[in-house]
């Protein structure tokens, strides 16, 4: 997916422009900060995380959600609080916990299963922005 079918995606589902226009702001961030990473296939990054936000969009997410969709390979911290707030910043921390969670032992799953609830409880969100993630993925 491109910006410009992004674009008319959310238009068409209604997205106002002041939402359109933090989602555009968020999108020029990731591009900057992710110009020069690519995926394992070789794919620029910036792709797949603007397909995390087509996802979002599709599934009708807050505009929040959307954005930390869009910025949820970027490890500025500070550059994402002081642009778009801790709000944006704590969900795309929460995607990142989730991630560094993993587990081969079957003894330790029942302790990553809690981790990732306690996640969840501390916010429902960031299960929808990892959700999006998967789905690229596959």
């Amino acid at each position: 997916m491109e910006w410009e079918t992004f674009k008319k995606l959310c238009s068409s589902l209604r997205y106002s422009a002041a939402d359109f226009e933090k989602f555009h702001k968020a999108y020029s961030l990731a591009e900057e900060e992710l110009r020069n990473r690519n995926r394992l296939s070789g794919e620029p990054l910036i792709r797949h995380n603007l397909r995390v936000a087509e996802i979002l969009v599709e599934n009708k997410s807050s505009p929040e959600v959307i954005i930390a969709g869009l910025l949820h390979n970027i490890d500025e911290e500070e550059l994402i609080k002081k642009r778009f707030g801790l709000e944006i910043l704590l969900l795309i921390k929460g995607v990142q916990d989730i991630k560094h969670l993993q587990s081969k032992n079957l003894r330790l799953e029942a302790d990553l299963l809690r981790k990732i609830i306690l996640t969840t409880l501390k916010d429902i969100r960031i299960i929808l922005i990892k959700l999006a993630h998967k789905i690229d993925n596959i």
